[in-house]
């Protein structure tokens, strides 16, 4: 197996702060306190209604980790880390390759679910890229094991983030170098006035080894990556108990995919290759295929404070789309199959969480959730004529046309209760509903039950059991038909395709957590899960 060299990095902090003052000439000024106020009334009005969106989220007897801005500062490349490999730093996650930048999580694949202030993210098309930008972290909450009935669909961890927001009005400027031609420029500005909070970020990237290397050697040959990242956070107090809320992102990405040379061609094409010779006009060294992604969302929200009420609910609109483009001659003489494909993937919908504080020792939680979710998949595929038995039967290649659709919707509700039995023991139970109509219909009604004992002020045990219901990714799954490949260079191995079906899980976990010292925390978990209908995710085609 051949290592791929490691990128090493030479950070250059170039920080720049910007404060805005204003003064004028007043003949009979206010008291400082008086003046001050008004903006110590709205402090406490976002510091409330941040609490509250908080509480919207329970977290009682699951697994949980934090990091903060403090512990992403301390990290080699500070805020420039990639955001998934600041995540690799949490107990039981692990990377499935760099190429790919997926996760695994206590051994599942992918099934992670993000969430913004309180908000979860419409699920895009992944590809090379990290879409979420290390920089609008405040803090993260990554939630494993038994899951409360808030959660659900993809449940294998929960990435809760909180955003950075405006204080005094500021910025930043930096720009992270380093070798392979690494150079990543970023800004940041916020702050705010009078009710109005604003939080702006942005950066571009830019190398020379986008994916990881095939070949054991330094320098990659068509490695090339330019990445593009955007986050802004906007928000209006109304008042002492309402906000109006807006976040929006956006990535771009364009990968030159790396060659190998030394390739012997693997297919026969007229006037450029003899598979039987070993020849070809066109080195493996020489290829020239890309590809381009595209991830852009929009949240919209309001939140309300009432009394032992809260509640927020968000609209969302979501664009992904994922555009490989082929080599026409290369993968044609090495593959066999010269596909250009455009994946895309638009999503709308709404959430609707909610908490009452019944009693002293109650608090009830409700939501629902729905989402619209549209897909397309366009494919021009170049490929070769074989025989029976799989072998090349032509040189010249044909051309097929592969192009589907679909529209799935999903929808969840919830109820659940916290009830604090005693002080050192907590109970939260609840049940959830969803339902799915995409590739496949199906629904599930998921029981949940998490129980959280204090032994002292440094230890603490809990205990889970959830259901999961998780329907595959509309936005991965693809409707390729088989018969349009039959006697082609591009013939599945395995001639016979069944309906994709929905994973469900029964989930059980016991663990403790010790805390040694103000630095040192020690937890333990066992876990146990029992599933039909594993879902994995493979690359099945170019793109």
């Amino acid at each position: 197996m051949h290592r791929t060299p490691q990128l090493s990095k030479l950070a250059l902090a170039l920080g720049a702060l910007f404060a805005a003052t204003s003064a004028h000439a007043d003949p009979a000024p206010p008291a400082p306190l008086d003046a001050d106020q008004p903006m110590q009334r709205v402090e406490v009005s976002a510091a409330h209604l941040r609490s509250a969106r908080i509480e919207l989220s329970p977290k009682v007897g699951t697994t949980v980790y934090s990091i903060d801005t403090h512990m992403v500062d301390m990290l080699g490349q500070g805020d420039n880390t990639p955001f998934n490999e600041v995540l690799l730093r949490l107990p039981g996650v692990a990377q499935d390759s760099k190429g790919s930048g997926s996760l695994h999580v206590r051994d599942d694949h992918g099934n992670v679910q993000y969430r913004i202030n309180g908000v979860q993210l419409p699920e895009s098309i992944t590809g090379f890229g990290q879409s979420i930008d290390t920089r609008l972290v405040d803090q993260i909450d990554f939630m494993t094991g038994a899951l409360p009935a808030q959660f659900g669909l993809r449940t294998s961890g929960i990435v809760d983030i909180q955003t950075k927001e405006g204080g005094k009005p500021g910025g930043r400027v930096g720009v992270l170098v380093g070798s392979h031609d690494y150079v990543e420029p970023s800004a940041e500005v916020f702050g705010s006035q009078g009710g109005f909070n604003y939080y702006l970020s942005s950066s571009y990237l830019k190398n020379s080894l986008g994916i990881e290397n095939p070949v054991a050697s330094r320098a990659a040959l068509h490695d090339k990556t330019r990445q593009s990242k955007s986050f802004g956070s906007l928000a209006f107090i109304v008042d002492d108990h309402t906000r109006l809320g807006m976040m929006f992102g956006t990535y771009t990405g364009r990968f030159q995919i790396p060659d190998n040379p030394g390739q012997a061609p693997g297919f026969s094409l007229s006037g450029a290759s003899d598979a039987g010779a070993g020849t070809s006009v066109l080195p493996s060294s020489r290829l020239d295929e890309n590809q381009r992604e595209v991830n852009r969302f929009v949240v919209l929200s309001l939140q309300k404070s009432l009394g032992d009420v809260n509640f927020q609910v968000s609209g969302f609109h979501q664009y992904s789309e994922l555009h490989y483009r082929p080599d026409a001659l290369g993968d044609l003489i090495y593959n066999g199959v010269a596909s250009d494909s455009l994946r895309s993937n638009s999503a709308n919908g709404l959430q609707f969480d909610m908490s009452y504080k019944l009693h002293q020792d109650h608090t009830l939680r409700a939501g629902l959730a729905y989402t619209r979710q549209v897909t397309q998949s366009l494919n021009t595929v170049a490929v070769f004529p074989t025989d029976d038995s799989g072998a090349q039967s032509a040189s010249d290649p044909v051309t097929i046309s592969d192009n589907s659709g679909k529209t799935g919707r999903l929808a969840s509700v919830y109820l659940q209760d916290e009830w604090h039995i005693s002080k050192p023991l907590t109970l939260n139970y609840g049940v959830r509903f969803d339902k799915v109509s995409a590739f496949t219909d199906e629904r599930q009604w998921s029981p949940r039950a998490n129980l959280a004992y204090k032994v002292s002020e440094a230890t603490s045990l809990h205990a889970g059991y959830s259901r999961y219901f998780t329907p595959p990714p509309q936005e991965l799954a693809a409707q390729s038909s088989i018969d349009l490949y039959a006697k082609t260079s591009n013939a599945p191995e395995i001639g016979v395709s069944d309906n994709v079906k929905a994973e469900r899980t029964r989930y059980y976990d016991v663990g403790l957590s010790h805390q040694v010292n103000p630095r040192l925390t020690v937890t333990a978990d066992a876990y146990y899960k029992k599933i039909e209908n594993l879902l994995d995710e493979g690359q099945f085609g170019q793109a």
